[in-house]
C-alpha cells in the first residue's frame, strides 16, 4: 500500500491532524539530520570548506566494500552523527576506483576501506581513521580531528620533534591505532612512563587491552601476577578474555613457527603462570604445533580433544575433517567420540550429520540411518539445507543391499 496521509487518518480516527503533522515534522527532521554530503569535485569541496571555514571529512570508499555500505546505511544516517558532522564539517564521499578516486587514493595513501580522511579548512590532511565504526566512535574520531592535540599528523610531527609527555604518547598511540598504523613503540613508551601500580586504573586497563599483546611484556606479566585484583576491579569475564587472547596469539605464533625451542619456552611459561589451567593450554599448544606432523600429530590431537576441548564447533569440525581424510577404523572411532562429545554439548544438524557420516564410514549402517534421520529433522526445524544428509541415507540404503 502506498503511503497516504488520508489513509493514515482514516485508520487512526483518534489521531488529530495536528498530531499527525507534528509526527511528520519529527520524521522529516530526523531524515534531514543525517550527514549531508557535498556535491561536485574535490576542488569545489575544498573551496566550499575554505569559504565556510569548516574542516572536511572525506569518506573514501569502494562500491564493493561491505563495511563501507554498512557505514553509509547505519552510521551516516544517525541523527546525532548527522547533527555533529553537518555543524562541524563539509562532508564528501569519493569512490576510490572512479573519477578522481584513484589519483586521490594514491596521493593520500588510501589502501583499506573505508578510510575516513579529515582535512583542515585550508585543505591540509590532519587526521585519519580506518575501518567501520559505530556512530559514537565516529563522532569521537571527528572530535579528535578538530583538536590539534589529537590530530594524527600533528602528533606525528611532534613525536618526530621529540615530544614524549605521557598524555602526548597516549593520544598518539590512540590516533595511530585508529588509523590502523603500528602503535607498538609509542604504546610501550606510554606504559613505561606509568608506575606499575597505575596500570590498574580504568584508563590504563583499557589501554593495556588495546595495545599489549606480547606475553612477555611487563604490563601483561603484571596483569597475570595480579589477576585476582584485576578481576575484582573489572570483572572475571573481561580479564579472562584478555588473557586468553594474548595466550592465543602466542600459541598460534609458536605453532606456526615449528620451532621446538619456542615450544619448550612457551610450555614453561604456561606452567609457571596458569597453575591448574596450564595442562589444557599445553595440550592445545601441542595439538596445534604437531597438527601436520605424521608421527605426533594424531596423538596430540586426540589428547587435547578427548580431555580438554569444550567447544562443540571445534570438536565437530575436526571430527568432520577426520571423516573426510581418514580411512583407518581406529582413527574414525576417535572422531566418532569427538562428534558424540560435541552433541552432548549442543545437539544440532551439523554434529549429528557428522556422526551419521562417521557411522556410515565405519559400516554401522543401522545406527548411521537412525542418526541421519534425526539430523534431517533437526536441520529442517531451523531451515538448514539437509540434502547432503538425505544423500547419505540413499548411500546407506545402497550399501545395505550389497
Amino acid at each position: 500500500m502506498a503511503y497516504n496521509i488520508k489513509t493514515e487518518i482514516s485508520m487512526y480516527s483518534n489521531l488529530s491532524v495536528w498530531g499527525l503533522f507534528l509526527g511528520l515534522m519529527v520524521f522529516t527532521s530526523a531524515a534531514s539530520a543525517q550527514i549531508k554530503f557535498a556535491e561536485g569535485n574535490w576542488a569545489s569541496v575544498r573551496q566550499k570548506a575554505q569559504q565556510e571555514n569548516k574542516f572536511i571529512m572525506v569518506d573514501a570508499f569502494t562500491t564493493w566494500c561491505g563495511p563501507c555500505k554498512w557505514m553509509a546505511a547505519s552510521v551516516f544516517t544517525e541523527a546525532e552523527v548527522g547533527s555533529f558532522y553537518n555543524a562541524k564539517f563539509v562532508s564528501y564521499q569519493l569512490d576510490m576506483e572512479a573519477g578522481e578516486g584513484p589519483e586521490f587514493a594514491q596521493q593520500y595513501q588510501v589502501e583499506a576501506y573505508p578510510t575516513i580522511l579529515y582535512f583542515s579548512p585550508s585543505g591540509e590532511l590532519v587526521h585519519r581513521s580506518v575501518g567501520a565504526v559505530p556512530g559514537d566512535i565516529f563522532i569521537k574520531n571527528g572530535e579528535a580531528a578538530l583538536e590539534p592535540s589529537r590530530q594524527l599528523y600533528n602528533l606525528k610531527k611532534q613525536y618526530e620533534a621529540g615530544a614524549s609527555s605521557p598524555d602526548f604518547l597516549r593520544n598518539y598511540a590512540l590516533a595511530l591505532n585508529s588509523a590502523y598504523e603500528d602503535a607498538t613503540e609509542v604504546a610501550n613508551k606510554y606504559l613505561a612512563s606509568q608506575a606499575p601500580e597505575t596500570w590498574m586504573s580504568e584508563e590504563n586497563w583499557e589501554f593495556i587491552q588495546n595495545f599489549v599483546h606480547d606475553l612477555n611484556s611487563p604490563p601483561f606479566q603484571y596483569v597475570m601476577k595480579n589477576q585476582k585484583a584485576f578481576e575484582a576491579a573489572f570483572g572475571q569475564e573481561a580479564v579472562g578474555h584478555y588473557i586468553g587472547q594474548v595466550l592465543d596469539n602466542r600459541i598460534y605464533e609458536v605453532a606456526e613457527s615449528g620451532d621446538e625451542t619456542q615450544l619448550k619456552e612457551l610450555k614453561d611459561i604456561l606452567k609457571n603462570n596458569l597453575a591448574g589451567a596450564a595442562d589444557a593450554q599445553i595440550a592445545r599448544l601441542e595439538y596445534l604445533f604437531y597438527y601436520s606432523h605424521p608421527e605426533k600429530g594424531f596423538a596430540a590431537k586426540k589428547a587435547y580433544l578427548d580431555q580438554y576441548s569444550q567447544d562443540w564447533s571445534e570438536l565437530n569440525q575436526i571430527a568432520w575433517e577426520t571423516y573426510e581424510n581418514e580411512t583407518e577404523p581406529e582413527i574414525l572411532k576417535s572422531a566418532l567420540v569427538w562428534a558424540e562429545k560435541s552433541i552432548q554439548m549442543e545437539k544440532n544438524w551439523y554434529n549429528t550429520d557428522t556422526k551419521a557420516h562417521l557411522l556410515f564410514k565405519l559400516k554401522r549402517y543401522e545406527e548411521a540411518k537412525k542418526m541421519a534421520e534425526e539430523s534431517i529433522a533437526l536441520g529442517k526445524a531451523v531451515g538448514e539445507d539437509t540434502r547432503s544428509t538425505a544423500d547419505l541415507i540413499a548411500k546407506i540404503k545402497a550399501a545395505r543391499k550389497k
